[in-house]
């Protein structure tokens, strides 16, 4: 299940109907996309860029 892209899509998809919710995440969400937009890559991508990034650096400071 880890690694199944369906199930990682499904997830993003969440927190994009809880950010109805929540402004600050909305905000954060139309940003994630404009950075998708500029870097030609889908939406989905650069969610699991940025989480993979700061999976990276957070090993960083163990």
């Amino acid at each position: 299940m880890a690694n199944d892209p369906l199930h990682f899509k499904k997830m993003v998809d969440e927190v994009i109907l809880i950010s109805e919710l929540d402004p600050d995440l909305a905000e954060n969400l139309r940003w994630v996309n404009s950075q998708a937009n500029q870097n030609n890559i889908s939406f989905y991508q650069m969610i699991f860029y940025i989480l993979h990034r700061n999976k990276k650096n957070i090993h960083l400071l163990d």
